[in-house]
């Protein structure tokens, strides 16, 4: 969903700034985590995703909490709360890359 969306407001928005395309790296790059651990890929070392992951997260903290702060006409409360929810979606897929992580540190020894 949200490696759809980054596009689309590039195209679409004239607000689309350089931190949008880092957000869409990001979200790319665990995409491609999930994929791996999905379909039983080996993308990447385990050693990346180790590294990753706890970036990944801040980043999306970040990104979302700071960067992406609405304009004073929205609802700074339902604003909040829709991100909230939009983590507990994020959650399985930020523990994917954990176990895709941890599997193949195994599968090296």
């Amino acid at each position: 969903m949200q490696a759809v969306g980054a596009p689309m407001a590039a195209v679409y928005f004239d607000d689309f700034s350089v931190m949008d395309i880092v957000d869409f790296v990001f979200i790319v790059i665990g995409v491609l985590g999930l994929m791996g651990y999905v379909y039983a890929l080996r993308i990447g070392s385990a050693g990346f995703w180790w590294l990753f992951l706890p970036v990944f997260v801040l980043w999306d903290l970040f990104f979302r909490f700071i960067i992406m702060r609405p304009d004073s006409e929205v609802d700074i409360t339902s604003y909040y709360l829709i991100l909230c929810i939009l983590f507990l979606f994020l959650i399985p897929q930020y523990i994917a890359i954990y176990r895709y992580q941890r599997e193949l540190q195994l599968s090296q020894t």
